[in-house]
């Protein structure tokens, strides 16, 4: 295996990893205070970090389909949005 390349099974133990401690922060939060909107603020967090790990995951997906470590795919991500927005 190449230095800084993710395989699939690491990335599948590691997303399992943070769903369970996400799941495990989500019973463990008792706190039931509602936000402005009428959401309890656990649930919102909660929903701000699966939003999080979606966006991870994709920056995970790319990291394999073009065999590069996580900091090269975040430069290449990020030189892909300056072009797009110039």
């Amino acid at each position: 295996m190449r230095k800084g390349v993710v395989t699939e099974k690491i990335m599948e133990n590691t997303c399992q990893t943070i769903v369970e401690r996400i799941k495990w922060m989500c019973e463990k939060l008792c706190s039931t205070n509602i936000n402005d909107l009428g959401y309890e603020k656990r649930l919102m967090r909660c929903m701000q970090i699966t939003d999080a790990l979606d966006i991870m995951k994709e920056l995970m997906d790319d990291c394999n389909a073009n065999n590069m470590g996580p900091i090269a795919a975040l430069n290449a991500y990020e030189k892909n949005m300056s072009t797009s927005w110039s």
